[in-house]
């Protein structure tokens, strides 16, 4: 597992980072959430397939923010599905970004 990290700036806060997570199993990828820029998704995704040698797999958005899905169309323009919860995507929906393409469903346990 791997953290990428990328930074936004907010008027009275400064520079804040924003970390997203990479698993990696062989030389298959699945991502936590994009960088805070379609810019540096890109760079990322660049680095993990042509410097790394990784197949992405996937996108898991953690929520709506910009520190987690502004670049969710480089995942899609290379054909990488995206995943999130329904609540997510709605939201997506709502504020007029792209919406990911797929829904994590909850699993009852089994008794």
């Amino acid at each position: 597992m791997w953290i990428h990290r990328s930074y936004t700036v907010f008027e009275g806060f400064g520079r804040t980072p924003s970390n997203g997570m990479i698993y990696i199993v062989d030389s298959t990828c699945v991502v936590f959430d994009t960088p805070v820029t379609t810019k540096t998704t890109t760079r990322l995704l660049d680095y993990l397939t042509q410097e790394r040698g990784l197949q992405v797999r996937a996108l898991v958005v953690n929520h709506f923010h910009e520190d987690c899905m502004a670049g969710i169309d480089s995942f899609h323009s290379r054909g990488i599905v995206s995943y999130s919860s329904k609540a997510t995507a709605r939201r997506a929906k709502t504020e007029g970004l792209t919406i990911p393409q797929k829904r994590l469903a909850r699993k009852t346990p089994s008794r």
